[in-house]
C-alpha cells in the first residue's frame, strides 16, 4: 500500500508529463493513462475538489452579475448543462449548489472513463471516452440525450488543446445554439482561445480584474447578439470565495 500511495503522490507532485511535454510547448499536468492510475485519482479529489468547486461558484456569481444573458440562464428553473472534460463533476456540483431550486439535467464528458462512478455519485450522467481532439458539435450533444444545453463549462481544459479546431467546435455549438453559454476556467492568465474566438465571431467576457493585467483566467463566451451587459457590485459585496482563484496583492 505505501508503494502505491507513494507512486500516486509521486505524480501528483512531480507531474512528470507536465515536464515532459514542456519541451514541445505543451501544457499537459497529467496524461490519460497517469488519470487511470486510481491512486492518482485518490489524491486529485482529495486535494483539488475544494479548489474546483469553489471556483466554478465564484465564475458563476461573477457572471450572473456580469450579463444578464447569464444571469438568466443561471435563474432559470429548468437547466441542462454539460462539463467538458467534467471528470469526477467538481465543477457540476457547484453547479447545483450555485442553482438550489433548479430542475438540473447534468452531463461530464470526458477522456478518462475511470471517473464515472464519481460522477454518478454526484448524480450526474457522464460519457466517456469523450475526446475533444475529435468530436463535433453533434457528438457533444448526442451525449447529452440529444438535446441542446444551455450552460457548457469548459474548465481546466484548454491547456490541452487551445488550437483552431477547438475554437471551431465551440463557436460552432453557439452558433447553431447547441449551447447558449460558454463558460470557461483556466490557470493561466494569457489565454489563446480568446483572440481564436473573438476572430469567429464570439463574444467573449473576462469576468476577473483587468486593472493590474490582462487576466483570462475566468471567462463567459456568447453569441453578440445574447450579450446584455450589467454593472457588477464591488467583489467585496457579493463574492462567497474570496481572492478564488489567487490573485497577489488583493
Amino acid at each position: 500500500r505505501g508503494g502505491f500511495r507513494g507512486g500516486a503522490r509521486r505524480i501528483y507532485a512531480e507531474k512528470p508529463s507536465l515536464r515532459k511535454f514542456e519541451e514541445k510547448n505543451k501544457n499537459v499536468t497529467w496524461s490519460d493513462d497517469e488519470y487511470a492510475h486510481a491512486g492518482l485519482r485518490a489524491q486529485y479529489l482529495r486535494l483539488k475538489s475544494i479548489q474546483r468547486f469553489s471556483e466554478t461558484f465564484n465564475l458563476l456569481h461573477r457572471a450572473s452579475v456580469a450579463d444578464a444573458h447569464a444571469r438568466d440562464l443561471l435563474a432559470a428553473t429548468h437547466i441542462r448543462c454539460a462539463s467538458l472534460g467534467g471528470g469526477p463533476a467538481f465543477e457540476l456540483f457547484a453547479l447545483r449548489e450555485f442553482c438550489p431550486d433548479a430542475a438540473l439535467e447534468l452531463y461530464s464528458l470526458d477522456l478518462q472513463p475511470a471517473w464515472r462512478v464519481y460522477a454518478e455519485a454526484l448524480g450526474c450522467k457522464f460519457a466517456a471516452p469523450f475526446d475533444v481532439h475529435k468530436v463535433l458539435a453533434d457528438d457533444l450533444v448526442r451525449a447529452c440525450d440529444d438535446k441542446p444545453l444551455d450552460i457548457l463549462v469548459v474548465s481546466y481544459l484548454l491547456i490541452y488543446c487551445t488550437n483552431a479546431r477547438t475554437a471551431d467546435l465551440l463557436a460552432d455549438l453557439l452558433k447553431r445554439r447547441l449551447v447558449r453559454l460558454l463558460v470557461i476556467s483556466e490557470r493561466t492568465r494569457d489565454q489563446g482561445i480568446v483572440p481564436l474566438l473573438r476572430q469567429r465571431d464570439i463574444h467573449v467576457l473576462p469576468l476577473l480584474s483587468q486593472d493590474r493585467e490582462p487576466d483570462f483566467r475566468q471567462l463567459i463566451a456568447l453569441l453578440p447578439a445574447d450579450r446584455s451587459p450589467l454593472q457588477p457590485p464591488r467583489e467585496a459585496d457579493y463574492i462567497h470565495f474570496p481572492n478564488v482563484p489567487f490573485a497577489r496583492g488583493t
